[in-house]
């Protein structure tokens, strides 16, 4: 076997590997039986909510989080307006919210603003667990039902479903839904199989007692994945629940995407240099599977470069077969990954009963892929500095569809 050859057949096996534990997850995500909710709300919450310059939004935001099927007396809400310069603090003191401001051009970014709301909110003592939303969400009005029953059976981190309100819009936020359907059935499968969800920045629920044992200090470009891994070293689970549901809009425009895209990439690569080792470590150390899959979780390549992989091997591979004469391209291998690629995202949408116009997108899906790899290039070639880059957002009179 010539050395091509072998390259060839190691860089399929790894995208082989990849795909097969993204499949595995999945499936290990289909919905089961779950209990019925408590009658009798048992826990108090603080909903903070973290906003830079979100003037257009807050107010629905607001209005809708005030209008939850919990006792009002149970739960607060709390807005820290993070160097903002717009009228975001004035709107949600309007609806008689409390809204702390907060300036510091030396340390800014939601992290930052997190790691100051919760020393607050924490030192009233007043709440058994702290909910975190994004300044434009949109939540069902069971959610604080659904986190107080995790936390009655002991659960201490919890991750609600985070689904996109906009899928309709264009191929690119159709292409996006899918990504969030496949991340909330791998988050399902996690919490099914004992191991370890992902915070995904919105619809977090913590006990009191953990952000007052492991306090938030997570500061980089996605601060949900670097406490997530830090909990993980801890023996920290999160648990997904389902059925605790909150929406948020995905910007349509590619330039207004790519910014947000490109900072969340450059995020996860700095926690994957930073705690990927350790979680692999304490992993094999431990003989702890959550540990373990938080490592390969941080590390594996995403599905849009795994295929990406794959087509640059196809095209290799292809072209080596036409030059080099006995050149043993398996084509048959090839065939079947590209199979498992193309299936992998109708999966995920048939699992979750998505709605039928998803899927005439479909088919301008490899745009979606070149998109994220252009942009993953030019995060590579751009560093970036962390600062709270606020993301473009319609006004909020729109319905969640």
């Amino acid at each position: 076997m010539m050395v091509p050859e072998v390259i060839l057949a190691i860089l399929l096996a790894l995208v082989t590997l990849c795909l097969g534990y993204l499949y595995f997850l999945t499936l290990a995500g289909v919905p089961r039986r779950r209990a019925p909710l408590p009658d009798r709300p048992l826990h108090t919450f603080a909903i903070v909510i973290p906003a830079h310059n979100e003037e257009a939004v807050i107010g629905a935001t607001m209005d809708c989080l005030l209008q939850l099927d919990y006792p009002q007396g149970m739960y607060e809400v709390y807005v820290v307006s993070d160097n903002s310069t717009d009228r975001t603090a004035e709107i949600v003191r309007q609806r008689g919210v409390v809204c702390w401001e907060r300036f510091d051009e030396a340390r800014r970014g939601k992290g930052y603003a997190l790691a100051w709301l919760f020393e607050r909110i924490l030192g009233e003592g007043k709440y058994d667990a702290v909910v975190v939303f994004d300044a434009d969400s949109r939540v069902e009005a069971a959610f604080l039902r659904v986190m107080n029953a995790g936390l009655v059976q002991g659960q201490q981190v919890i991750q609600g479903r985070h689904v996109i309100a906009n899928p309709a819009d264009n191929w690119f936020t159709a292409a996006m839904y899918v990504g969030f359907v496949l991340d909330n059935l791998r988050n399902s499968g996690r919490s099914n199989l004992g191991f370890s969800a992902k915070l995904m920045g919105d619809g977090m629920c913590f006990a009191r007692q953990v952000l007052e044992r492991f306090p938030w200090t997570a500061t980089c470009l996605t601060e949900d994945t670097e406490y997530r891994a830090f909990l993980l070293l801890n023996n920290v689970r999160v648990t997904f629940a389902p059925d605790a549901v909150s929406y948020g809009e995905i910007p349509a425009s590619l330039a207004a995407a790519r910014g947000q895209r490109s900072r969340w990439m450059q995020g996860r690569a700095e926690v994957t240099r930073r705690l990927a080792p350790a979680l692999l470590r304490a992993g094999l150390r431990n003989r702890n599977l959550a540990q373990l899959d938080g490592a390969i979780e941080q590390a594996m390549p995403s599905y849009s470069t795994l295929l990406t992989l794959w087509g640059l091997v196809a095209l290799v591979g292809g072209g080596l077969d036409l030059l080099i004469g006995g050149f043993a391209m398996p084509w048959g291998w090839v065939l079947v990954l590209g199979a498992g690629f193309v299936l992998y995202p109708l999966l995920g949408l048939l699992l979750s009963r998505a709605p039928a116009a998803i899927y005439r997108h479909l088919a301008l899906a490899p745009l979606y892929v070149l998109w994220r790899t252009g942009v993953r290039l030019w995060v590579r070639l751009r560093r970036g500095t962390g600062a709270w880059v606020r993301t473009p957002r319609r006004a909020a009179d729109k319905k969640v569809r």
